[in-house]
């Protein structure tokens, strides 16, 4: 994805490396150990990576282009709100059709959406969380 863009080889190795470069964090005891990447990362970017939110960034961009390519904001009544690799949904009709064709775009770009992170809320009854801010209707 990058490389349709930069044909500097120097800059496109940079990239690979720090994409095999292992991500370090603490457990809950402080002792230092591997989250992420390394030698074996053999696709995507490693959670917590430098360049992960830059990448993510790049690639996403598909995903906003598909929704407007297509109008999807007025035919699902669906607007993507992103950051980086966060982003939300925000639906004026039903969930399912916008749910599923997120899934369906990210299916076709090889990404995955995380399950766990993935929840349907009714923003005008209860707020949900984004990038640390409380998101709710008034």
């Amino acid at each position: 994805m990058v490389a349709e863009r930069i044909v500097d080889g120097g800059i496109l190795h940079l990239i690979k490396l720090w994409l095999k470069a292992p991500v370090i964090g603490e457990d809950e005891n402080g002792t230092r150990k591997n989250v992420g990447g390394g030698k074996a990362n053999s696709k995507g970017t490693p959670q917590g990576g430098v360049i992960s939110p830059l990448l993510s960034n790049c690639y996403l961009h598909l995903l906003d282009r598909i929704w407007d390519r297509h109008q999807l904001c007025w035919k699902l009544k669906a607007r993507i709100v992103r950051y980086a690799d966060d982003f939300f949904v925000l639906c004026a009709g039903k969930v399912e059709e916008p749910l599923a064709m997120v899934r369906r775009v990210l299916d076709r770009l090889d990404l995955t959406l995380n399950e766990n992170k993935t929840r349907i809320v009714d923003a005008r009854k209860e707020s949900f969380n984004f990038l640390g801010f409380e998101i709710r209707g008034v």
